[in-house]
């Protein structure tokens, strides 16, 4: 298990009471009508798989497989000083220039949800962003994440 993977579990774990309550995360960016969304930790076998968000914050899914963000630390690890461009799928469709191969909204959509160049993607940034922000690993640039460098 990398660090970064730990990083996350051990904040979902310690903040959850081990699954036992509901997490509040605090939005960077805040809405008209919320500041926060609450998150519920998903175990199998033991294990955290899975992050549960609430209907209100995402009304096309709610569920965020453990190995979402991993792949987008693993892209920021391998980005130019660990930084990728969020992407914006309210405006753009898969491919475009606001929603370009190099943004992690692209980025998840084509890998998780089978999203393609013209296709349309529902925009995950924002949830996925703020846990990560939330459990340490990352900070908020406008527009963009940046990797909170791990010590070895």
């Amino acid at each position: 298990m990398s660090k970064y993977r730990e990083q996350l579990i051990e904040f979902l774990e310690k903040n959850s009471n081990n699954g036992q309550n509901t997490i509040r995360v605090q939005l960077k960016r805040k809405r008209e009508n919320f500041d926060s969304f609450e998150i519920h930790p998903i175990y199998k076998n033991a294990k955290i798989v899975a992050i549960n968000v609430e209907r209100r914050v995402m009304p096309v899914d709610t569920i965020f497989p453990v190995a979402l963000f991993e792949y987008v630390i693993e892209l920021l690890l391998k980005a130019d000083n660990f930084t990728l461009e969020n992407g914006d799928a309210l405006k753009f469709k898969m491919g475009e220039s606001g929603l370009h191969e190099r943004t992690i909204e692209y980025a998840v959509a084509n890998k998780f949800y089978g999203k393609n160049d013209r296709d349309s993607a529902d925009r995950r940034i924002s949830v996925i962003s703020n846990i990560l922000i939330a459990s340490g690993l990352c900070e908020s640039r406008p527009s963009s994440l940046d990797t909170i460098p791990q010590s070895v």
